[in-house]
């Protein structure tokens, strides 16, 4: 045959296929038996591609269940138990409760070690996930960095960091600036009459005013960081500098370097601003705030978005494989009605066997799979038997479970936003409320506060008035409104300014808006028609595109009445001082005075012991003997016993005579000096009171010994050794009796100091010195080395009242200090201690006076 077939192959193929498919030569048990065998290959080919299926239907369902579903579920639980951690950190930072930080410690610990033991559990083997654990543990670490730099600010109270910051930079500063204003403004050594002076001091209380704003609006701004306040402090600060700018070029001589220390305050003040405005701008004050929203959030949502991300593909790599599912068992249904079909067509009985226990499970886990594939997650397969289709039931049953579970589980968690969600629109409502009470605080500050405001538009109209205005003016706010604002003003000198085309009250007007915010003053005018005195100060702002100006308005009469009550006061105690002075420089005279009257009595007294004991009687005896003997003049003279001695008694006697005479011509001498004393002392001291307060150029050690002299019998007469050092010292200015009562005031205040000195076997020595202090002022010094002055006194012993004399008033050394201030000079005072000597220095301006 195979020869055949070399030979001729293409007949022997068709020979060969011939016999095989010629069926009505078969006998009847070949085509059963080919038929059957047949239908048995048929069976077992179907029955083997049915069971390949089920095995792949089978790894399917394993893989979507017993590993994507667990694995879901798994980052579910993480992402879960993040938010409890965010939760219990936010918790912390509002009640710092230790439970909530240590709570938080054990989640995060829990959520490290999960992390962890995903690499090692096998239900996450083979899914692919060690770039995303990665990720995770190294964001998860940077979280617990930071919470821990969170609970540290916390527990050091460094939260609120603007407010620190301010208070290390700005307050030290401002409340240095403010004093010292209130060191100038109360320290009573304005000159008024100095013009740059006068000028100064409404430039100082405006500055106070505008500076005690700015720093109520910045501490309104840092508690409650808004555009409006942050508005209002620039235009405080804005109005702080064009005062301090003005002040600096006026330049007045006032304080004792309160002016520079005010200068260097300011300039801190201003240098260390931008940096603490800037930290609020940034929304950096917070410290917590500011590290939860720069770098805790943005990590915790990236994690969120992993863990969120991760459960969702897993979940949804679950549902393409139970959809996969579906489709396999499409196709396996249809692959064995197809097989069942052809096997009816031979055996009916194999064909119904064959469908009674495939077909109906398999219709059934079609079903539940429908109904799943739409949404019922109830859905269940019943499962009669064990085979692989029960068991493929099994685990459909146990997967529907599954993603109830997870379905039940989303549901809290919307249930949970919903309930956020609520308190975030219950928060809303009661900020909401908050802001109409602020609002009604607002107005209720308005009705009650002291001074009147009306709000004016741009044509001059009011449109509002508060009670203030309303009491000021005797206008009712609905009988103002609509009015000009100008009937409020007494007399309108606009110079026709009003009939004027180019006219705008905005700008021309009364209430005219101006950038310097200076307060004006004007007559103000009643609605009965009687007049006032009235300050203002308009400000502009812009309220929905138009252009309001808010006025500012004040009754000055109480002020003004007070202001010629303290000027006629002024006058009086400075009458009163000056009478003081001179009541002591006449007390201090007539003592001088009396001093020189004890020497005038010593000296006569003397002269009168002279003349009392005088040898003259016995002259006179010896005079009548000689008349007794002028007729035997000789005779009586050389032998007369008496007349012998004669010549000798009257050498002698001229002797005595003579020393008598020499006796009283000093003592006459000395009277004349006394009398020539005290007649200089008298006329010094009436010269003084004749000089009045002009201020004049002063040779300065003229007028101490001016002074020395008043006081010089009574140094004298206390054993006071004097020294004085005169440097070449130019005229000064300044008022004369004055400076001569601080000088003399001086001196005596010495001399008493050192009434003790005896007592310590201490000599008396009062040093006066003079010179100049960089050219621009001459200065005196008075120096004892009396009892001195405690550390406890020198701050008060210029002070009016004070004195540790036992009849002493305290009035001399505050008078002497209000009058150098008043001549723009100054009196210090300078002592190591008790019994260790003090020093006066008196410090007067070398300048011309103008």
């Amino acid at each position: 045959m195979n020869e055949l077939i070399r030979m001729n192959p293409a007949n022997s193929t068709n020979t060969l296929f011939n016999n095989l498919f010629r069926f009505r030569d078969w006998s009847v048990r070949r085509k059963i038996s080919v038929g059957f065998g047949g239908l048995l290959l048929l069976m077992t080919l179907g029955l083997g591609i049915t069971l390949l299926t089920l095995n792949n239907i089978k790894r399917t369902a394993a893989s979507a269940i017993e590993l994507r579903q667990p694995a879901a579920n798994y980052f579910q639980r993480l992402s879960q138990s993040l938010n409890q951690s965010i939760a219990l950190i936010n918790g912390y930072l509002l009640t710092g409760e230790a439970a909530r930080k240590a709570e938080f410690i054990t989640v995060t610990e829990d959520i490290a070690d999960r992390m962890e033991g995903v690499r090692q559990h096998t239900v996450f083997q083979g899914l692919q996930l060690e770039g995303i654990i990665n990720t995770s543990q190294a964001l998860f670490q940077q979280f617990r960095a930071y919470a821990d730099e969170l609970f540290e600010l916390y527990d050091n109270n460094q939260i609120n960091r603007g407010l620190i910051i301010a208070n290390e930079k700005l307050n030290t500063q401002a409340i240095r600036f403010l004093t010292n204003i209130n060191i100038l403004l109360a320290s009573n050594n304005i000159d008024g009459t100095d013009p740059k002076a006068a000028q100064a001091l409404p430039l100082l209380e405006d500055l106070r005013y505008n500076w005690v704003r700015m720093m109520w609006t910045l501490s309104l701004y840092v508690n409650n960081p808004t555009q409006v306040m942050m508005e209002n402090f620039k235009n405080f600060n804005e109005r702080s500098i064009v005062l301090m700018e003005k002040l600096l070029r006026l330049n007045p001589d006032i304080g004792f370097g309160e002016l520079e220390d005010m200068q260097d305050a300011y300039t801190r003040y201003q240098t260390e601003l931008p940096g603490v405005l800037k930290i609020f701008q940034t929304d950096e004050w917070r410290a917590d705030t500011h590290l939860l929203r720069t770098q805790v959030q943005p990590v915790t949502d990236q994690l969120q978005k992993i863990f969120e991300k991760t459960a969702d593909q897993l979940l949804e790599s679950a549902f393409e494989n139970g959809q996969e599912l579906t489709q396999t068992m499409y196709q396996t249904r249809i692959s064995t009605i197809v097989f069942m079909t052809l096997g009816l067509l031979t055996g009916a009985l194999l064909a119904i066997t064959i469908t009674r226990g495939i077909v109906p499970p398999i219709q059934r886990l079609m079903i539940a799979a429908g109904q799943v594939a739409e949404g019922d997650l109830n859905a269940e397969v019943m499962v009669t038997s064990r085979d692989e289709i029960g068991q493929l039931g099994n685990s459909f049953n146990t997967m529907t479970t599954h993603l109830r579970a997870a379905s039940m589980k989303e549901q809290e968690m919307l249930e949970e936003l919903q309930a956020l969600n609520q308190g975030l629109e219950k928060r809303v409502e009661e900020r909401t409320r908050e802001l109409e009470s602020s609002e009604t605080k607002i107005r209720a500050i308005l009705d009650n506060i002291g001074e009147g405001i009306i709000v004016i538009d741009e044509q001059g109209k009011i449109e509002s008035m508060n009670p203030a205005a309303e009491r000021i003016f005797s206008f009712r706010e609905a009988d103002a409104i609509g009015l000009n604002a100008a009937l409020l003003i007494a007399i309108s000198d606009d110079d026709g300014l009003s009939e004027r085309e180019e006219y705008s009250d905005l700008t021309d007007g009364i209430f005219k808006s101006s950038d310097d915010r200076q307060p004006h003053e004007c007559q103000g005018q009643r609605s009965d028609g009687s007049t006032f005195p009235l300050e203002f100060v308009v400000s502009t702002m812009n309220v929905d595109g138009k252009l309001l100006r808010v006025c500012i308005l004040r009754d000055v009469t109480a002020r003004k009445e007070t202001e010629a009550s303290l000027a006629e006061a002024q006058n009086q105690l400075v009458d009163a001082a000056h009478k003081s002075g001179m009541a002591d420089m006449a007390t201090g005279v007539l003592h001088n005075i009396g001093n020189i009257l004890n020497s005038v009595n010593l000296s006569g007294e003397e002269i009168q012991r002279t003349a009392k004991n005088s040898k003259i009687a016995g002259l006179l005896k010896a005079n009548d003997l000689l008349l007794q003997h002028q007729d035997n003049m000789g005779e009586f003279l050389t032998q007369d016993a008496r007349g012998k001695k004669l010549p000798d008694y009257y050498i002698k006697m001229g002797k005595v005579l003579n020393d008598e005479i020499d006796t009283i011509k000093q003592e006459s001498q000395e009277l004349i000096k006394k009398t020539t004393m005290m007649k200089e002392v008298i006329n010094t001291q009436q010269a003084y009171a004749k000089t009045g307060f002009h201020s004049e150029q002063l040779n300065l050690p003229e007028l101490i010994e001016d002074a020395l002299k008043i006081q010089q019998a009574s140094l004298k007469k206390w054993g006071v050794r004097l020294t004085k050092e005169y440097a070449d010292t130019p005229p000064c200015t300044g008022q004369k009796s004055k400076l001569l009562q601080v000088i003399t005031n001086l001196i005596k205040n010495a001399k008493e100091a050192m009434n003790d000195n005896d007592q310590f076997n201490r000599p008396k020595e009062l040093v006066i010195e003079t010179g100049t202090l960089n050219n621009h002022a001459a200065y005196l010094k008075v120096k004892d080395n009396g009892c001195g002055i405690s550390p406890d006194q020198l701050n008060k012993i210029f002070n009016h009242g004070f004195t540790t004399k036992e009849s002493g008033h305290g009035f001399g050394l505050h008078s002497s200090a209000n009058a150098m201030t008043e001549m723009h000079g100054s009196l210090k005072v300078d002592s190591d201690g008790v019994q260790k000597g003090a020093c006066f220095t008196v410090t007067i301006p070398i300048e011309q006076s103008t």
